[in-house]
This record gives structure tokens, sequence and C-alpha cells, in this order.
């Protein structure tokens, strides 16, 4: 029985989360919420008479709000003798909206596997549910399933369903394979994946596809389950064309005769069709030559320059150049070449030394093609010096070499010889989030090149690279060739991970706090950095280890009075070399601390990036694409604030994308790319980025003709109002996680689009957020969108300005240090 106060009044008003009165809300006791004892106006106000002030609970529902439940002690503004003044705020019901879709797993027989799903709503949802082929899984509620000694029976398509009092909405169908055995697994065939050619080179005939064919060796770390490679393909070069009938030569390295490095030679009724047939007609010959010279010619090799001897052992192979040879008929269909083929190579202008020899006084370059399932190189010969006038040449030394090729087509050929393994060393790099080397990047690509500088004749004409993955440490040890003093070799250093290219560091600018140790001098000034942070990110050094650099040690004549313990066992690096044992080098190399030396590798520091499809200060007349369509005081500029809520920050892309206009649907707009900036107490960031505002997409506007402020716009100049999309993607160096449920998204965010009818339109996947934003009053606070409209720079400062401090009001006064407030996702980043 509740109590009645005669003469106490409790009056208030309702409103929802923007301060908008809600009218019809219906006021029941909370202990007796049957029949209402009250109502609000069409102005949101109410007034309950009778109700005691000095103890109530009320309850306040209205269709499609949250039920608030209101105590004495809450939500109290004014009190007086006998009566209350509350202000009651409702939140809109918004369906949940799935923010975490079960992800696809493979098993096998015996073994468990959890799939997670998660959403966010209002309220909250209050269970999810789970199916298995569109069949619900009786005894799961949560939002978790886990399921114990798998059989090949559970396999199939599950998803989950996540309810509230607002709604539901299923989550994305995930896969559940599961195998008897680990074999089962994995199919040795590669799947085709066809990718979209340049604007400029779109096929006469109009495809537009490549159907990639190319070999490429990726290196792996057995401790990874999955890497990212970031595969550089060649350009096939402009065919030529050969009579299938007749002798043919091909110029290898250039078209010209006079400057041609090497020649092949061709006989005459050499190519055979795929089912075996003579060809005698047009041939296609598409020739394709990788310089040495060029340290980022790495990237579209196919793979690395590792061979095997007889009895097993790998060896490492220094070239003077590598081929690609591909013959095609003139329907375009691929031909073999089943006849011996002579190659004529200028030892001059191919930097081959006619002395490099064995024992015997064989030259030890040689010829050599690529295994395609080995991912190694195969000897096919030697080369024979031979005296000789070519075509109108004078009489020349020549390297002859002849190629007995049957059976298989001659797609990569390259012109090596075998490093002595007594040369063999290590580099050891290691990778940095930043320059204060706290954190580590693991599963990154480094490449170590090790190029000839022997003299200018041959300088960079001969090299060795190799390349490999990061560990867990961020660490990996590359072999080099080096010696004693530096005179033979320079070694190039890159690395990058998912498409980004780190930066070098001199070892002179690395912390002394967390690398001490000092680099030999003569090594440490040899360092030479990429001039231009564009360009290729080549790290160049001679190739010398201290180990060799005492006077008892010649490379030609290994001493019996080597002292081991005093010139091995001393702490040194970047560079490891053990002449007896290239597998301890390695070993030492890969267990060496910090207080040794090495190479170091960070993110480049990145600020605000931008790229807009329209440039608005140049064009003659605005485009559609315009990333404002109004100049003068119509101006207007939109920012979304990213709060991060741990102590490194993060970095991320904003998309914004047409929406519903034609002209501009699925098209971009353009990005901004920024960092999350820090507390004062760096425990916490945010990022504001801007973004095109949804509003008006117009044409015209000639720039010199814009009044100020500007008349108001005309059926022929305003096309359409547009809602952008955004798409919101963390981007590295960061790695930044969504958080989930109501903890990522703002509760009032989803509230806004529910209001405008497009919540719908809410998609996240994983980390990444697409959305669309509507037109109109977007309440910075609230929904952690913020807009301000004003002339010049006034409306890009003053948005941004709000969307630091969470406040629509902050651009006239206040802080600017609050990332926790105002926004409109939350991450984490590590």
């Amino acid at each position: 029985m509740s109590c009645i106060c005669d003469g106490d009044v409790v009056e208030g008003t309702v409103q929802d989360a923007y301060g908008k009165p809600i009218d019809d809300a219906d006021i029941y006791r909370a202990e007796f919420p049957v029949d209402p004892i009250g109502g609000s106006d069409a102005k949101g106000k109410f007034a309950l008479s009778g109700v005691c002030i000095s103890e109530f609970a009320l309850l306040v529902k209205k269709d499609q709000f949250m039920s608030v439940r209101v105590t004495e002690t809450e939500n109290r503004r004014k009190r007086e003798a006998q009566n209350v003044t509350l202000n009651i705020k409702m939140q809109q019901l918004a369906p949940p909206v799935i923010t975490r879709h079960p992800q696809s797993k493979v098993r096998l027989v015996g073994e468990s596997v959890t799939l997670c799903c998660e959403a966010s709503g209002v309220p909250s949802p209050s269970y999810y549910e789970w199916f298995k082929n569109n069949d619900v899984i009786d005894g799961f509620e949560e939002s978790s399933l886990t399921m114990d000694n798998l059989q090949m029976s559970d396999a199939g398509s599950y998803k989950c369903r996540a309810n509230s009092e607002a709604g539901a909405q299923y989550s994305e169908p995930a896969s559940l394979t599961i195998y008897v055995a680990a074999n089962d697994a994995c199919s040795s065939d590669p799947l085709p994946h066809w990718l979209k050619l340049p604007a400029e080179c779109v096929e006469s005939s109009g495809y537009e596809y490549y159907n990639v064919e190319t070999v490429k060796v990726l290196p792996l770390n057995e401790d990874f389950s999955s890497v990212y490679h970031a595969v550089s393909l060649a350009r096939k070069s402009q065919p030529v064309t050969l009579k299938g009938n007749e002798t043919s030569t091909i110029f290898l390295g250039n078209t010209s005769d006079e400057n041609t490095k090497a020649e092949l030679e061709i006989p005459e009724k050499s190519f055979y069709t795929e089912d075996g047939n003579l060809y005698t007609g047009e041939v296609k010959a598409a020739v394709n030559f990788y310089d040495p010279s060029d340290p980022s010619a790495v990237d579209v090799m196919p793979s690395d320059l590792n061979t095997r001897d007889i009895e097993g052992n790998t060896q490492q192979l220094q070239t003077y150049g590598m081929l690609s040879l591909q013959f095609q008929d003139d329907g375009g269909n691929h031909l073999r070449v089943d006849n011996p083929i002579v190659v004529y190579i200028d030892p001059v202008k191919a930097g081959i030394d006619l002395d490099d020899v064995d024992e015997n006084g064989n030259l030890l370059t040689r010829l050599w093609k690529l295994d395609t399932l080995s991912g190694e190189w195969e000897d096919m010969g030697g080369l024979e010096v031979v005296s000789m006038k070519r075509r109108k040449r004078r009489t020349e030394s020549f390297l002859i070499g002849n190629m007995t090729v049957r059976g298989y087509n001659l797609n990569y050929m390259n012109i090596d010889k075998v490093q002595d393994r007594r040369r063999t060393c290590y580099l050891n790099v290691r990778l940095f989030r930043d320059e204060t080397l706290e954190r580590t990047v693991e599963k990154a690509s480094v490449t170590a090149v090790s190029a000839d500088r022997s003299d200018s004749r041959r300088s960079g004409q001969l090299y060795y690279f190799q390349r490999a993955m990061t560990n867990t440490e961020g660490r990996v040890c590359l072999m080099t060739f080096c010696e004693r003093n530096g005179e033979l070799f320079n070694v190039h250093v890159n690395a990058e991970k998912d498409d980004e290219i780190l930066k070098p560091i001199h070892p002179d600018n690395v912390p002394t706090n967390k690398h001490p140790a000092d680099w030999p001098i003569d090594l440490k000034q040899s360092v030479i950095l990429p001039s231009d942070d564009n360009g290729p990110q080549f790290a160049s050094m001679k190739a010398i280890t201290p180990q060799m650099s005492y006077e008892n040690l010649f490379y030609d004549r290994w001493y019996d009075q080597y002292d081991y313990e005093r010139i091995e066992n001393q702490d040194h690096g970047p560079f490891y070399w053990q002449w007896r044992d290239r597998y301890s080098a390695l070993r030492k190399c890969s267990e060496a601390d910090s207080e040794e030396n090495f190479m170091v590798f960070t993110y480049p520091e990145k600020g605000l990036e931008e790229n807009t499809a329209a440039d608005d200060e140049e064009e003659d007349d605005r485009s559609p694409l315009s990333w404002f369509p109004y100049e003068g005081s119509q101006k207007r500029a939109c920012f979304i604030k990213i709060f991060v809520n741990s102590t490194d920050t993060g970095r991320f892309q904003v998309f914004s994308t047409g929406g519903e206009v034609p002209d501009v649907k699925d098209r971009l707009f353009g990005y901004r790319i920024d960092n999350s900036k820090k507390s004062a107490d760096g425990s916490i960031s945010a990022a504001c980025i801007e973004f095109k505002c949804s509003g008006p997409i117009r044409i015209g506007d000639p720039k010199n003709n814009i009044a100020s402020p500007p008349a108001p716009p005309d059926a022929g100049r305003t096309i359409g109002t547009d809602r952008t999309i955004l798409r919101i993607v963390p981007r590295l160096p960061s790695n930044c996680q969504l958080k989930p449920g109501n903890n990522g998204v703002n509760p009032g965010l989803t509230t806004f689009l529910t209001i405008n009818g497009i919540v719908d339109e809410l998609s996240i996947s994983g980390s990444d957020i697409t959305f669309k934003v509507p037109d109109g009053n977007i309440n910075g606070p609230t929904t952690g969108i913020y807009g301000f409209q004003g002339g010049r720079n006034k409306s890009y400062k003053s948005a941004y300005t709000n969307c630091l401090a969470g406040d629509d009001n902050a651009y006239s006064g206040g802080s600017i240090d609050a990332p926790d407030i105002g926004w409109a996702f939350q991450y984490e980043c590590s």
C-alpha cells in the first residue's frame, strides 16, 4: 500500500536524449505498474498530487522508449516544502546491432571450438540464440557458443541472434569445418585470384583483369599461422615477333644489337604447342630482364638465389642478371621450346671476370633455371670462352652456353655463380613501432641485398638477396656476403609490413638506454640512409664484420693460429660470421641480446594525411564530388571523434563516400588519416578526423563569382541532398580493436541513427565501421559527430576544437583536453 501525502506535488518534464519533450508518457507507482497515476502533456510536462515527496518510486513508460524508474533521490532539480521538480530523460529503443560476428573456424575431430557474437543496442541484448544450418540450438543463450569433442556431424553453418525488447538481429553466418586428420585441411593447389588492371592497362578487347601466371617464392616462419604478403609483379615487356620456322635471336637486357649484354639464339622448328605439335607460325616472345644493379628489383624477382649441391647442402648464388621468357602463338596460347638453345654473353658488358675460375680452369659463372616446385635454382650448364665475330662486331671474346631445353617452358633463367660459403654472414635486424624501441613489430618482411662494390666495372652488378619474416621479438637474421675490409660488398636492407614501408634508423640516432652498444667506427661511417621518404627505404652499408678485421686473418689463407676465443667470443654485430660453421653464426645472431649491435627500423612518424576527389581550390566550377558544396558563410566542416582508451595511441583512416544522390552514390569524396592525440597525463587519447558533411550536392558556382554570403542556391545548382557514408579503418603502426558492445559504440549515436531510420546501415566488421551520417543537427556531445558552419577557416577550426573538447561550444573558450568525452566510437590500441 503506497503512502498518500495530501498537499505534496511531484512535477517535472519528460525529454528524450536530445532534450526534445516527450508527450503521452505514462507514469506509474513503481510498486503497482498497472494503472497510471498521471502522464506528460504536449510539452512533456506533468504534475502528480498526493505523491509523498519524502519517499517515492515512479515508473515512466512510453512506446519505443526504455522504461525509466525514478526514486526520491534521483534526477531532483529543485525541492521546496511540499513539492519536488524532476527532469526525466528517456532513451529511445534501438534494436540490437551486431558488433562482433562469429568467425569461420577449422578444427580436427575431438577438438573444441568457441564461436563469439556480440551486439549493442538500447537496451543491451537480454539474451542470444544460436543456430546451426538455420535450426535453433537448444540450451545456449550466451554470447559465446562452446562445443567440445567435435565430430564430423558438428560441421555446418552457424549464426547467432541478439534479442532485446527493442527487437532482434542475426549475425552473418560462420562456417565450422572439421577434418579427421590435419593433412586433410590443406590443398597443395593454390586458389585463383584475379587482379583488376590499372585504368591505363585495359586490353583492347576490354578485358579488365590480370590472369596472373607467375612464380613467387614467399618467406614463412614456422611459428606463424597466417602472414600477409604484398606481392609485386613485373609487367611483361612488349613482345617481339619471331618466326617458328626460322632461327631467331633475342637480345637480352637491351633491344639494341650494339649494347646488348647477351643474346639468345633459338634454332628453327623449336616451338611446340602444349599438346606436342610442332608450331611454325609467328611466335610472340615476351622477355623481361631483371637488372641486378637495382636493389629494388628483388621485389619482382620470383625467388631468392638459393641452390643445392649434390650432397643436398644449400648454397648461395650471386647473379649477373635474371631473365623471364614466355612464348605464345598468334592466338595467345603457350608454346614450349624443345630444342637446344645457345646463349651468347658479352663478359665486359655483363661484368663477368674471365679469370674467376675453379681449380680446373672452368669459369665459375654458369647458367641456371628456376625449379618452380621447389623455388630453388638448378644448374643448366657451364659457359665456354670463345673468340668470335658476332654480326657486325669485330672479333671479341664471348661466353657461350648450350641449354638443352626439352619438355618445359623456359620461364626463368639466371646467369650466376656459387659464392664461397666462407663469405657468408648474418645481419641482425630488429623492427620497432617507434624510435623509443619499446614495442616490436612481428610478421614483417625484411630484405637484405648483397651487392658487388669491388670496382667501377662491376660495382652493383653481382648480388645475392634473402627475404625473411620477423619473429615475435621483432627480430630477423638475414644471410648476406661480407669480408674483412669492406671492399667487396655493400648490403642494402629494407623492411615492410602490410604495404607499410618502415624507416631505417642510423645507429647514431638509436637511444643509448635501449641499445648501449656502439657499431665499429668504419662500419658506422659507411651507413647511408635514403634521402627521399617517398622512395625505396633501403639502408646501405659496407658488409664488414669485426671477426674478419684482424691482421693475422686473410680470406685466402686460413691460418692455423686463428684465435677463436679472442676473435669470435666478443660482443659484436650487426654482422655475424664464423669461418668454420655458418650455422653457428646464425645461432649467435639469433641469440644476440640488446647489448649487441643490430640494424633498427621503425614506422615513420605520420601526421594528417588527406585525399580529396575534387580540388575545391583549383576547379573552375563546383563538382558533385566537391568536399565543400558552399563557400562563404555557408561553408560547413564536420568531424568524428574516436576515443582510444589505452596508453598507446591509434591511427585511423576515415573514408567519405556518397550515399544516395545518383551523381555521387558509392563514389569517394576523399579520405583523411590522422593519429589520436594524448591527454595531458598520457593515459588516453582521441582522434578527431574530418569527413565530408552530409547535405546538398551542388554544381556550378564559379569561385570568382561567389557572393559573400552567397545567394540562395537555385534548382539548377543543387542536384540533391546526400547522406555521407563513413568508413573508419584502424591503420598501422597501431593495433587497434573496437571495444565490444555498448563500450565500443556510443549509445547516443545508435539512438540518433535509429531516429533517422538508418541504424540498420551501421555495419561493424572486426574493427572496421561503416555507417551513414544523417543530415541536419548532429548534436556532437551526444553522438560524437561535430559540425560547424562559418566562412573561410572558421568552420574547420571551430568544429575541430569542439570535437577535441566534446562540447559544441568549446570554440568560444574552454578545455580541449577531453579525449573521453563526446566520442562516437571507442578503441583499445597496442
